[in-house]
Parts: structure tokens; C-alpha cells; sequence
């Protein structure tokens, strides 16, 4: 399965006060008492005219072993159900309007702020650990920009 992550920036997300999702929440881990958030990671899925695949691939990332911070579907230009689809699954949505994959990647990239993005196709079903092994990865390697993964 296609995949790639790419290390954005070191500096974590800054939420608005009082705004905090339940994924996040649910990645935070303690540390002697104290608390310490875990790397960041969004993952991007630029989408056109795919609401059925993409259903398939959103239900795989709410299985996560690691759940992302947010989930970003760019619909370029879709015609069927694929909006209606990434509200069901209360991930974020950017529109354009048939851009293609590479501006849709690119706009889902800008679109977050968090320090890692897994990149990922609306037809893939990524496995439950993926994530958590893609950041492993990448923490293990901090001179590394990008992982692949399939």
C-alpha cells in the first residue's frame, strides 16, 4: 500500500483555548506525573469522485493503533457522495476544483499544522499499526524528511 509521511516542522500544533479533539486527548501519554503530548500527525487523503473507497479507508484510520490528531480529505472536484462521506466520518474537508493529485496533496499540506503528515490514497486500507509505524520510524531517524511505506 502506498504511503508517505514527511516531516513538516518540530514545533507542535497550537489549538485554539478551550478547543481539543477526542483523538487528541485520547494520544496524549503521562510522563512522572506530568503530561507530554506525542508527536503530531495528520493524515492527508486528497480524494476526487471516491466516497465509496474512501468510507473503506476512513473506518481503517479510526482503527489506528495510533489515531491521527486530524484527518484532512481534499475533495478535488468530486461529483458524488465523497463530501457527505468525510463528514460521516468527521474528518476536515478542503474543496478545489479538479486540480488534480499533486495541488490536492499540496493543499492538504498546507492545510495542517501538525509536525508529521502521512500521506495517504482514498482507495488504500492502511493496516492498524501504520501509523505508529511510520512515526517509529521517524522518531527513530530524526535526520529523515520522508518515510514510504507500502
Amino acid at each position: 500500500m502506498p504511503g508517505i509521511v514527511s516531516r513538516v516542522s518540530d514545533s507542535p500544533r497550537r489549538e485554539p483555548p478551550g478547543e481539543s479533539s477526542p483523538v487528541r486527548a485520547r494520544n496524549r501519554r503521562s510522563y512522572r506525573g506530568g503530561m507530554s503530548t506525542a508527536p503530531t500527525v495528520a493524515v492527508v487523503i486528497p480524494a476526487r469522485d471516491d466516497a465509496q473507497l474512501l468510507a473503506r479507508c476512513l473506518a481503517a484510520l479510526a482503527e489506528q493503533t495510533r489515531t491521527p490528531d486530524e484527518i484532512i480529505v481534499v475533495d478535488d472536484g468530486s461529483h458524488d457522495d465523497t463530501a457527505r462521506t468525510v463528514r460521516a466520518f468527521d474528518a476536515r474537508i478542503v474543496r478545489l476544483d479538479g486540480d488534480g493529485i499533486p495541488a490536492a496533496s499540496a493543499a492538504g499540506y498546507d492545510a495542517t499544522s501538525t509536525r508529521f503528515i502521512c500521506r495517504l490514497d482514498a482507495d488504500c486500507v492502511p493496516p492498524p499499526e501504520w501509523i505508529a509505524e511510520m512515526l517509529a520510524v521517524l522518531e527513530a531517524c530524526p535526520e529523515a524528511v520522508a518515510v514510504s511505506g507500502g
